[in-house]
């Protein structure tokens, strides 16, 4: 996402009252942005409207299954490579994994 886009995104969320939007005290040039209790709300809604969806098209998974969905899920919203991606070959450049 360019930073002129990301920028957009936030302005539009913090005129929404989803979001504030305060200084880094380490680093002036940064903002730390935070949910309202309206954004909180906004996003627990969106992510039961996603899941319901999802259980609606795949049913529940089974049981072992769900941790490795929730798991997977989780490291791509968060950029979190697996354990094992240097052994296989495929840790994105310049992120480190603690082994």
């Amino acid at each position: 996402m360019k930073k002129s886009s990301l920028t957009g995104l936030v302005d539009l969320s913090e005129s929404r009252g989803l979001i504030t939007r305060t200084t880094d005290p380490r680093d002036r040039r940064a903002c730390n942005v935070t949910l309202t209790d309206d954004g909180r709300r906004l996003a627990i809604d969106c992510h039961n409207d996603i899941t319901s969806r999802l259980q609606e098209y795949i049913g529940e998974p089974p049981s072992d299954g769900h941790a490795l969905l929730s798991t997977t899920i989780e490291r791509i919203l968060t950029g979190t490579p697996s354990r094992d991606c240097k052994t296989r070959g495929v840790c994105p450049v310049n992120d480190s994994v603690a082994m």
